[in-house]
């Protein structure tokens, strides 16, 4: 998967496990949000690196919005 994806966000319902990955990380958060408007969700990236907080802007992973 991470050769065809590399670095594409990944955003994940956690209750459900249902995900959605995108190239661009809004549009993967829509379409999870859609799904599950009030759910939380947590957001990745598939690469190699293992770093704290990927968001550029050091916002929180899990969102409760």
């Amino acid at each position: 998967m991470i050769e065809n994806y590399y670095d594409w966000a990944t955003v994940i319902e956690l209750k459900t496990g249902d995900y959605a990955i995108d190239p661009d990380a809004e549009t993967a958060f829509q379409k999870i949000r859609q799904k599950h408007p009030e759910a939380r969700i947590v957001e990745m990236r598939l690469n190699e690196e293992l770093i704290d907080n990927p968001h550029p802007t050091g916002e929180p992973l899990i969102t409760d919005n």
